[in-house]
This record gives structure tokens, sequence and C-alpha cells, in this order.
């Protein structure tokens, strides 16, 4: 199943009413649909595994899920729902799987156990109901996990506000994911102890990251037996759910403020600041790092002059935002005005927290990167030791799937790096390719690739894909390199991944292997382990007739009759095109390694190019003029 979204991002915040924040952005991949389930329109966070909130024995109640058997809920608190032989899986295994009724706690890896629901690791613990991890009838699941869940209900214990302070307000962080048709999630509030209900909050947002929600609950200062519960429905479609954690009924302190969201953003030239884990130390050398972060005022009174500030202590730098004053309630974002590069290879790690003029202060957050000396790379598995998951390529067709990288300096790029999954079959093949994408329309297109290899001995472990030429990079390029393997019905290949990507940096192309059309493009935020490689000593492997080869390529590849020839040597050597009759349309004798050709006066088709050198040794390949 494949849902159609625009690639909006925006921020939502709640203060009893919703609001939209700032840095919203329109990006350009084309055409805009989504692949998964699971494509946040928030600035995505760079993944945290953070404590849940302290519950302060003076609040008037508190639930962080932290002191909890898994998946066993609280014992002050209930749950109900309309499925009653409801399974899932514990520790995203189904040979675990327990029966629940309702909501249950569980952890990220618990929530993304059906394969789409992968993006709560800022959170340990917490309660959530999950269609995508539902296993109807048992711990097998059937042919799709579309349990009834038309009614989930989380209920807190009765609560006596005239016990209370008269200026009792909810808090809570929430996690609401509507994809695959929908679902619709309600705070309510009773007075009668549970008997009748009222909507306290209207719908939930549908926000795909965690966001804070905040409700005024003073006029029920007087009532004895208050009862507040979350409800949501996947209004019999097959829906995710619904996540909460950090529940907190109490006052609001005069000043108070928190750091939702902390992040460094590497310019780029596709999206205007970008998220990479590890960047090249040349690549890094020409650009900059911003750090910036999102701010909330968890206070009555307004935030005075709050300013956000970053600092990376053992390369003595340090920076700090604009002031903004900021209401009770609401969200602002912060951009540190110096920026820092990085000349040398290593880990970096950057502290950021925010203060303002009445001395409100947050806590201090840190984010890593690393400078390499090859190797570019999205995915966090350097910093996390592992991966999250794995992403299935060609189990129902075939598919390419990669990352965008943006280059910042001209450089030679040797090959493609991949994790492979365990789940990948023995004898499974597959090739990297190597795709060029258009800042201006967002189009990709093809630029070489590798040869292929069989993948199914290097499971559990990073596999170089190189290619037979290395590949002139300019810096303002855009490129995507992917993995590309035919569906098979025998041998599956499985991309290991961790991490969040933003919407629209890591793509997969879906395509037709039988009708041969190139299929669409799609993005997931589930970032692929897909590396560029700029490792000079890569060696492509060994070809059955290498030595009656000339190796080269020809980009970009469809083209507007404008093309580039890379050529393994300076050699001299003579170049044919010739059109689908056969025909002679051009030639030329060259001596350079790389050689521009330009055919934009001829009728758009395929074309076949050759070279041949002084030994009579020749080799071609089909390009497309359109």
């Amino acid at each position: 199943m494949k849902t159609f979204y625009s690639l909006l991002c925006s921020f939502l915040i709640i203060g009893g009413v919703f609001a939209q924040g700032v840095n919203t952005q329109e990006l350009k991949i084309a055409p805009k649909k989504i692949i998964d389930s699971t494509i946040p329109k928030v600035i995505s966070n760079i993944p945290e595994l953070r404590s849940a909130s302290d519950c302060d024995p003076a609040y008037f109640y508190c639930e962080n899920f932290e002191d909890v058997s898994i998946p066993e809920l609280p014992a002050d608190m209930s749950t109900s729902s309309l499925e009653e032989n409801y399974y899932i899986p514990i520790d995203g295994n189904n040979a675990n799987a327990v029966q629940v009724q309702g909501f249950f706690t569980g952890t990220s890896q618990d929530a993304g156990a059906g394969g789409y629901w992968t993006y709560l690791d800022e959170h340990t613990t917490f309660a959530m109901t999950n269609d995508d991890s539902c296993l109807p009838g048992g711990a097998t699941p059937g042919e799709n996990n579309n349990c009834d869940l038309t009614l989930e209900i989380l209920e807190l214990p009765s609560l006596n506000f005239a016990e209370g302070d008269s200026g009792m307000w909810l808090q809570f962080e929430f996690y609401h994911d509507k994809n695959w048709g929908g679902g619709d999630a309600y705070v309510e509030i009773s007075t009668d102890g549970g008997d009748n209900f009222s909507d306290l909050s209207g719908p939930l947002p549908e926000t795909q990251a965690w966001q804070s929600g905040a409700f005024n609950l003073s006029e029920y200062y007087a009532d004895t037996n208050v009862v507040i519960r979350f409800t949501w429905s996947d209004n019999g479609s097959w829906a995710s759910g619904l996540a909460i954690d950090d529940i907190i009924v109490n006052p609001l302190p005069e000043y108070a403020m928190k750091l939702n969201e902390h992040l460094q953003l590497f310019p780029s030239t596709y999206f205007g600041g970008t998220t990479y884990q590890t960047v090249p130390v040349e690549q890094s050398g020409a650009t900059a790092y911003n750090f910036a972060g999102y701010v909330k005022n968890m206070g009555l009174n307004s935030l005075d002059s709050a300013r956000l500030y970053s600092s990376i202590a053992a390369e003595g730098f340090s920076s700090e935002s604009f002031a903004e004053n900021t209401a009770s309630l609401l969200v602002d974002s912060f951009y540190c005005n110096d920026v820092f590069t990085a000349t040398a290879n290593g880990t970096y790690e950057a502290e950021i927290y925010a203060s303002d003029e009445n001395g409100t202060v947050t806590e201090t957050k840190s984010v890593q990167f690393n400078v390499s000396d090859y190797e570019y790379a999205r995915d966090d598995a350097d910093f996390t030791g592992g991966y999250s998951g794995g992403s299935y390529v060609n189990n129902d067709g075939t598919e390419q799937r990669g990352n965008i990288y943006d280059i910042y300096k001209q450089a030679m790029v040797y090959g493609i790096k991949v994790r492979i999954h365990p789940a990948t079959s023995p004898g499974c093949m597959a090739k990297g390719v190597l795709n060029m994408v258009d800042i201006e329309t967002g189009d990709v297109s093809y630029l070489t690739e590798t040869a292929e290899m069989n993948v199914g001995s290097m499971t559990d472990d990073w596999m170089n894909f190189v290619f037979d030429v290395p590949v002139q990079l300019m810096a303002g390029d855009v490129v995507l390199p992917t993995i590309y393997a035919n569906y098979d019905a025998v041998d599956t290949l499985v991309i290991a991944q961790t991490g969040n990507s933003q919407p629209g940096e890591t793509l997969l192309q879906d395509i037709d292997g039988v009708s041969g059309d190139p299929g669409e493009w799609y993005y997931t935020t589930s970032t692929a382990m897909v590396r560029l490689n700029f490792d000079p000593t890569l060696t492509p492997p060994a070809s059955v007739n290498e030595e009656n080869e000339i190796k080269f390529n020809v980009y970009p590849n469809p083209n507007n009759g404008i093309f580039n020839i890379s050529a393994s040597s300076n050699e001299r050597k003579e170049i044919e095109v010739q059109n689908v009759l056969g025909q002679v349309v051009y030639s030329q004798v060259i001596n350079n390694g790389i050689t521009q050709i330009d055919l934009s006066n001829y009728d758009n088709g395929v074309y076949t190019v050759s070279l041949t050198d002084e030994n009579g040794l020749s080799s071609s390949k089909k390009i497309i003029i359109q």
C-alpha cells in the first residue's frame, strides 16, 4: 500500500489550541509521494535515546511509564479495546508475541515491529496503541495486521482536584501517526468518575514525531472525581496509532522552558539545511555546520529575550542565536549565528542549551557528528553501534534505494558502501547505481553503475560496490547513490537502516520489472545505510572479459544531448555514436579522461556510444537523448 502526501515540513504545538510554527519548507522531489507510513511533517530529531521526564514527588499527578514491566500499564491506569484477541510482538519479534487489549507499554522497537511506525526513539518506555504491530488472532500475522481498533481507551485514575491547586494543567507528550487511511485521537475528561466524558482537546493533530500537549484544567478545580482519558480510533482503516508519554497534572510554574528539539544543520544545495552524520574531511572543510533548536515555554509567563547557545569545547567554538520573546506554551525556533567548519577527521560533540533574561535555563543536550577520511553517511550507525532494522528492496518487485548527498568540493567518488542486513538471502545479486538530482526540478537521472555482485556472503556486514571508472563530481552537484536489486522470487535483498532522515533525503524507486516502467520515486524517513565512498584505494571486482574491455562512463543518462564521457585512461581513443539504425551520426578522436559531447541538435531517441582504442579493443553503452 502506498500513500500520497505533499512534502511539507511544519512544526505543531498545543496550548489549549493548536498553533503552527516556523520554517515551513516545501521540498522539491518529484513526484511527491511516500512509500512508508512513517513520514514526519516536522523537522526530524537526530536520534537521541533520552530518559523520561522526571516525576517530581510534588506533582499532583505524574506518569512517565518507566517503572513498569513491558507490556503492562501502571496499576492505577485502565485500558480497553474492541479487539479481543490482540497480540503484539515484544522486542520486535513475533515469536515473543503476548496478548494485550487496548493500550500497552513498550519501546520504539516494539512500536516499529509492524515495519512502519519506527520513529519514536527519543523516548524510552511509553504507552501506545498501534495497528501496525497488532497480530489478530494470534502470534502469526495474516495478510495484514488490520485489527479492530475503532475504540482504544487509556484512562487515568480518578483525581480529586479539590485537594490541589486551582491553576491545574494537563501536560503530555504524544506521537500520532494517521497514515494508511485514518485515525482520530482525543483527550476527554469526566467529572463524575468516568460515567460521562466530554471532549477536552478536539482532534489531536497528525504529528508523526513526538510533540507536547498542554490543556488548562482550572475550571475543574472544585471537582472531586475527575477522570482524564486518551482515546484513539483507526476508523476501520489500517492506521498506525497513538503513543502517550510523560503525563503531568500540576499547576504551571511561572517560568520554565524546555529544549524540544536540538540539531545540527549541514548546509545543503538541495534542502537549504540538512543533517549528515559523517562527512569526508574535504567536503566538510568546504562548508560549515549550523546549530539550531526548538524551545518551548513551559511556564505561565513570557520568556524574555530567550537565546539558544551552542559550543564545541574541544575546538574553542561557541555561538548564540538572536533573542526571542516567547509566550506561554508556545515554541520558537532558534539558529545560532556563527557556524563551525571542521578541517580534520574525528568525532565532534556540540552542546546546546537555551536561557532567557529571567534566569530560566533548559537542560544541556548534545549532538555528535563525524568527519571521516573518505566516507559520506546519513545513517548514525557509528554512534549507536548498530542498526535499527532493515528495508526490503526486492521482495515484491524491483527497487533501488539510497540517500541524497550534496557535493561541496570537486572530488572523485570510487564506490557505494552499504550495510547488508542479515535477512538477505545467501544468493541475492545486487549492484550500486549512482544518480544525479536536478536541484531545480527534483528530477533524478541515471549516471553510472557498478557490476552486479553476490551480496549474500556479506550479510550483517559492510560491502563496497566499486565503480569500474571513478566518477568525477563537481561542487554543487547533488547525487543519489542507491542499491539496485531485481525482483527474485527466491532471493531477497534487505538493506540495514538506522536513524531518521528529513523528508526527501532518503529515496527509493519502485520499478515495474515486468513492463520495464522505470517507476516513480518515493521518500522514506527511515535512513538506508547507503554511503558514498571517496577512498582511492578501492578497486572494482575483476571482470571475466576485463582484458577485452575499455572502461568508461557516460553521464548524465538520459540527457538533453549534452553528456560527458569519462574513460579510465588518457590514451588515444575513437568515439562513435550510432542511431538505432546503426548509422554513425558522430565521431571524434580523444586523448582525455573526460570529454564533453554535444548532440543537442540531434533527434530524441536511443543512441549507442562506442569507444575503440589503438589496439582495436572496443566497448559500447546505450544513451537516451530526450
